[in-house]
């Protein structure tokens, strides 16, 4: 009877520890998330999705999707609807349809759609829920978020192996540095597969009763040896259990990675203005003046004179006639007058107010440069 009830109360325990045990490593199954984001040169432009769940997903089926968010915006300015399935803890590619050969050799889709660059925010959903996120909806970080091989621009990030879900916060701050892994500019090798390290426990116990029981004795239970357990980084989170007499197992994390940012400094462009200058044409009149006589003057001519000969006698030249004009009076011109050289004190006016106008747009393209430049 004795032997009967201490089997009950080990079969209990037995049970409820393998129910603890599945229930922390269903907390890592939290879904599809992003497990590398690859922004190199040119068109070398991939995201990686894992599934760490034991079960395939039909990303088509159940609505999955991407959208880029570009420069800042709160609308998607380009959305993919995924196709295909992902395998239980396996992964699928998205790639750039212009990308190098080492990129689409592991891609399951492509796009030639302009895609995403190191400002541009990137969402995960399935339906119309958030289920990770890249970035920060409706911020423009500059270039990028993060520093060094640790940033979305001209790097390519592997999420760490620790990390079992994806960020479901759209707008909060996004610090790649937190769950990211950074690596140099196109670099290809992780892309295909994803790496996850997540603890195993193992517990090992042999149970014994001592003293030898009687009917009318409570029993007892002693364990030896002393229990030990250990976190054995592993692909598959599928958890092995063995009893062993335990008090407490001492779970011994391994220690986190330190990373350390480092900056690069981005150049800010020095804004240009053009001034179209604003030509005004002046034009001079030169009057003409043609003088009219009032009177016509008039000639008088005396009679040509004659010569007489002799029959004896011949003339040795010829007399030259004489002509004498005597005007009787002179002619008189009458000029026009003559216009003022002074323009009206109106034209004067506007001319001035003209000039000044265009002093001031001059002015008010400076000052908007400067603001805008400082």
């Amino acid at each position: 009877m004795v032997s009967w009830r201490f089997g009950i109360i080990f079969i209990l325990f037995v049970t409820g520890a393998i129910i603890f045990i599945r229930s922390s490593v269903a907390e890592t199954d939290g879904g599809l998330f992003f497990s590398e984001y690859i922004e190199g040169a040119s068109n070398n432009k991939a995201l990686e999705i894992y599934n760490p769940t034991g079960t395939a997903v039909d990303l088509a089926g159940e609505g999955y999707r991407i959208e880029m968010y570009f420069n800042g915006a709160v609308a998607p300015g380009l959305t993919i609807n995924l196709m295909g399935t992902v395998a239980a803890r396996g992964v699928f590619v998205l790639a750039h349809s212009g990308a190098d050969a080492a990129i689409l050799a592991v891609a399951d889709q492509t796009s030639g759609a302009n895609f995403f660059n190191g400002d541009d925010a990137l969402v995960l959903k399935k339906g119309e829920e958030i289920v990770d996120v890249i970035g920060q909806i409706g911020v423009d970080p500059g270039a990028e978020w993060g520093t060094g091989d640790q940033s979305t621009a001209d790097n390519t990030l592997v999420r760490k192996c620790s990390v079992a879900t994806g960020d479901k916060v759209a707008n909060d701050v996004f610090d790649p540095a937190i769950e990211w892994d950074g690596h140099p500019v196109n670099t290809v090798g992780f892309l295909g597969s994803h790496t996850v390290c997540w603890p195993t426990m193992t517990v090992s116990a042999t149970p014994s009763l001592t003293p030898p029981l009687t009917p009318t004795e409570t029993p007892t239970v002693s364990l030896t040896p002393t229990p030990t357990a250990t976190c054995t980084p592993t692909a598959t989170p599928t958890p092995t259990l063995t009893i062993t007499p335990t008090s407490t197992p001492t779970i011994t994390p391994t220690t986190a990675p330190t990373v350390t940012p480092t900056a690069t400094l981005i150049s800010t462009p020095t804004p240009t203005a053009t001034t179209t200058p604003t030509l005004a044409a002046t034009a001079t009149v030169t009057p003409t003046f043609t003088p009219t006589p009032t009177d016509t003057p008039t000639a008088t001519v005396t009679a040509r004179p004659t010569a007489t000969a002799s029959p004896s006698l011949e003339p040795t030249e010829m007399p030259t006639p004489t002509m004498t004009v005597i005007p009787t009076a002179l002619p008189t011109v009458t000029h026009p007058p003559k216009p003022s050289v002074l323009p009206p004190r109106s034209e004067i006016f506007f001319s001035w107010y003209h000039h000044w106008l265009i002093l001031m747009r001059r002015w008010r393209m400076i000052v908007f440069w400067f603001f805008d430049r400082f």
